[in-house]
């Protein structure tokens, strides 16, 4: 447990440092474009009128104004869900300079504390987020609840970083990953099979990931195995 107050710790302070370093949608920074599976999505949740989207783990914006923008003139709403208030600080300020301050519900709470109403969302997403769940069991209630939150026909997108793999550049250095539940691909596929087993499963892809990052004044050379989950509820 103190292992994983320590990795939520030093999560907590590394996305505070990153938010408050870049602007979003900010060219050559992470915050530069939303996730390409949320953009193929939008046309999609454009056509529901007064659509209900929940955004978990939203940061300052980066999926939610995208979202909000694409969705607000036929009445949508999108809820904004993040457990550091800077980034929903951040998030309010720019969906005031977007526009869309009407259409953006914010909330700071812990993912597995969210109150998600049964049958109350038309699309959930989360882009790397069940990557900080604090148990295995944790993940699987969270899924549970999110699928019980979901309108029949409507959608969920999940995008999972998993079998994560961290050494110091240019060395053989080996570090600890800054998430909370390094699962196996399988495992984490497993999860989404068991929470959503009577949907049906659109897109299930598992990619490999190589990448180069400085985070906590070093540089890092990371692999790791990138799930994208998209289903819908029958």
């Amino acid at each position: 447990m103190k292992k994983m107050r320590q990795i939520r710790e030093r999560a907590r302070h590394y996305y505070t440092h990153l938010y408050h370093n870049h602007t979003l949608f900010e060219k050559g920074s992470w915050l530069e474009t939303p996730s390409e599976t949320i953009q193929k999505y939008i046309p999609v949740i454009q056509k529901t009128p007064h659509s209900k989207v929940l955004d978990l783990g939203c940061g300052p914006g980066r999926h939610a104004i995208p979202v909000a923008k694409a969705i607000s003139p036929q009445g949508g709403q999108v809820v904004a869900v993040d457990y550091l208030p800077e980034a929903i600080e951040q998030l309010k300020m720019y969906s005031f300079q977007y526009e869309v301050e009407n259409s953006v519900q914010t909330e700071v709470a812990e993912v597995e504390k969210i109150d998600i109403p049964e049958q109350s969302f038309d699309w959930v997403f989360a882009v790397s987020l069940l990557e900080y769940v604090s148990s295995e069991a944790a993940l699987l209630q969270l899924l549970l609840r999110i699928e019980a939150g979901v309108i029949s026909k409507r959608y969920v997108t999940f995008v999972i970083d998993t079998d994560i793999k961290e050494r110091e550049a240019g060395t053989e250095k080996m570090l600890e990953p800054l998430v909370e539940q390094n699962m196996e691909a399988s495992e984490m596929k497993k999860y989404l099979r068991q929470a959503f087993a009577s949907w049906r499963i659109v897109v299930e892809k598992e990619e490999q990931h190589n990448i180069v990052m400085n985070r906590e004044q070093r540089t890092i050379e990371q692999s790791k195995k990138v799930i994208t989950f998209l289903a819908q509820k029958y």
